[in-house]
């Protein structure tokens, strides 16, 4: 009850749904492009490079959002790339 009143449960409900982790393009690419066999490993426009990414990985269109600077992912996406990353 207490941690309801003080806003905690909110506030973790809220950082579920919202997108933690956060990269430029450049950033993105030069990260988790390596990890790719198809078009994304190439290189090219960072942005275009970014979708190559997410689409040779399958990810979700609501797990993510590609913006005119900065690639905004939830927490399972990047666990998930991440993992793949390390093996």
């Amino acid at each position: 009850e207490q941690l309801r009143c003080g806003g905690v449960i909110e506030a973790v409900r809220m950082c579920r749904d919202s997108y933690p982790s956060r990269f430029t393009h450049g950033e993105f690419t030069s990260t988790f492009a390596g990890i790719c066999k198809g078009p994304a490993r190439q290189g090219g426009d960072p942005r275009a490079v970014c979708q190559a990414i997410a689409a040779e990985f399958g990810i979700d269109p609501k797990s993510y959002r590609l913006g005119k600077t900065m690639v905004l992912l939830k927490r399972e996406v990047i666990d998930r790339l991440e993992e793949v990353r390390k093996e």
